[in-house]
């Protein structure tokens, strides 16, 4: 099944501007579809975008949803500003800054998130990205 998010459906209905939350954990998400993980990720962040999204590695459950967010959220913000809506509305490649990656390992250790330290997650470890907006 083929998940969509418009952020132009969305806002015409809920104005104004959505809340922010502190804190969103993502904790199971099942799909393989590539569109589904963008549907989400726009979704997430233009209706309520975080301080903090965080997820639990569950490595047959997860790893590649994180792997989609690592990769697009860690995009030169140049392409942030180019939004594939088209719109001229709120949305959250208007508005982002900066993100800052870290990994909790389940032991307690944080260290800073880099693709590489991605790649040798353990079950349990949480990724964490700060948001700047």
């Amino acid at each position: 099944m083929k998940i969509s998010f418009n952020p132009t459906e969305w806002t015409d209905k809920y104005r104004p501007q959505p809340c922010r939350l502190e804190r969103m954990e993502i904790i199971h998400v099942k799909s393989a579809i590539i569109s589904n993980y963008s549907a989400l990720l726009d979704g997430l962040l233009c209706c309520a975008p975080p301080r903090i999204l965080q997820f639990k590695y569950l490595p047959k459950h997860n790893s590649e949803l994180i792997k989609f967010f690592y990769e697009t959220l860690t995009t030169n913000m140049e392409e942030h500003q180019q939004c594939p809506f088209n719109c001229k509305l709120w949305c959250w490649r208007h508005i982002l800054k900066d993100v800052k990656i870290k990994i909790q390992k389940h032991n307690g250790v944080e260290q800073k998130g880099e693709f590489v330290s991605l790649q040798n997650l353990e079950c349990g470890d949480l990724v964490i990205f700060e948001f700047t907006w």
